[in-house]
């Protein structure tokens, strides 16, 4: 009988090549995989039909906000106490507390996936209240987790100073694959994921005055976008830079 390991997720998985590469590795490893995220309204939910690992999707009433960290861990925590797992992944500091607490309870080894520093990240800037109550999780959560892994090799030396803990590296690189001879290639930058605060965005952007020749392709979403677009139209780099989004 397959390991079974639950992971759990803020975002829609449909869109997550992260975690969609993280499910295929486990599964490679001979893990059987349940990935836990939320349904969004410009999501369908057959977006995930024929994936290798099995997934469960909440509808939440709140989108944003307290009120939408509140239902998602109210419902993860009864959601995660049903389910029958070997190990359990809580992904980021927003997903920890029921997977501390459920793996406590039933003796299920947790597993602490840090994909960011969560305490930091520009939507927490000068919110000392907010930021302050996700410090107390992570202060609170982390020692409990049998393993921690992160993005980077600064923030894995950051945790281990933090919480004296050994912590691993997993790199999120993209699949390889080979190009055939012979093909013409575009000039291109491509950025793939979220379109949030933090990303280095408006300096590619920035960038394109300088690169007659390249166009950059940004493809995802975010509340940022807005912003990213009348930040092309300021640098007047419009024909060279394209959203495609998600």
């Amino acid at each position: 009988m397959k390991q079974k390991i639950i992971i759990s997720v803020t975002n829609d998985i449909a869109y997550d090549q992260r975690m969609i590469k993280t499910a295929r590795s486990l599964i490679r490893c001979g893990f059987e995989v349940h990935i836990i995220g939320r349904l969004k309204k410009d999501s369908y939910p057959a977006q995930l039909e024929g994936r290798e690992f099995n997934s469960h999707r909440f509808q939440l009433w709140f989108t944003k906000g307290k009120f939408f960290y509140l239902e998602y861990n109210l419902r993860l925590l009864f959601y995660l106490w049903k389910q029958k797992a070997t190990v359990f992944c809580a992904v980021d500091l927003d997903t920890i507390l029921p997977n501390v607490i459920i793996g406590k309870l039933r003796s299920i080894p947790v597993i602490y996936d840090a994909h960011e520093y969560f305490t930091e990240v520009p939507e927490l800037t000068n919110r000392r209240f907010e930021k302050s109550i996700w410090k107390w999780v992570e202060k609170k959560a982390i020692p409990y987790c049998q393993s921690i892994y992160t993005v980077s090799n600064q923030l894995a030396i950051l945790f281990s100073q933090e919480y004296n803990r050994k912590v691993e590296v997993i790199y999120n690189y993209p699949f390889s694959f080979n190009t055939r001879h012979g093909v013409q290639k575009d000039n291109l930058i491509i950025y793939q994921g979220d379109l949030n605060e933090g990303r280095g965005l408006e300096l590619a952007i920035q960038a394109m005055r300088n690169l007659d020749s390249y166009k950059l392709v940004i493809i995802g979403d975010g509340y940022h976008k807005l912003y990213l677009e009348k930040w092309v139209s300021q640098w007047e780099v419009t024909e060279r830079v394209i959203f495609k989004g998600k």
